[in-house]
């Protein structure tokens, strides 16, 4: 599972769980339903050189190509969000930064971005 690569990354997974959890909590889930981009992202020495935005490109070929009827990804700021939907994603769910707590802890509440936001292209 996730939560063993590193402790540090607790927070964020759970914040992306729980944001994941509250939108797939009434849907029907089936084989090839949902495609999931999750986390993605270049290093810095690698960034505007179209990395991330082929990747997802490459990976909604994939979905389609293999049918599936929705692609979700979790928008972290607000260049993610704004990526996501130039290839036509729409928001569905969001959690404001400021108010969510992991363990009693505020983690997020001085980072910058407002709010990370689940974002859902419909493929078929």
């Amino acid at each position: 599972s996730l939560d063993k690569i590193t402790p540090k990354m607790n927070p964020i997974l759970n914040l992306l769980g729980s944001l994941d959890s509250s939108y797939l909590k009434n849907k029907r889930k089936t084989k090839n339903t949902f495609f999931h981009l999750f986390m993605v992202g270049s290093l810095s020495e690698y960034r505007n050189q179209g990395i991330v935005k082929r990747l997802i490109k490459n990976s909604l070929v994939l979905a389609k190509k293999n049918k599936y009827k929705t692609a979700l990804s979790e928008a972290t700021n607000l260049k993610s969000q704004n990526l996501l939907e130039k290839f036509n994603f729409k928001f569905v769910k969001k959690v404001k930064y400021s108010d969510f707590k992991f363990k009693g802890v505020y983690f997020f509440k001085n980072i910058g971005e407002k709010y990370c936001k689940l974002m859902e292209l419909k493929i078929l």
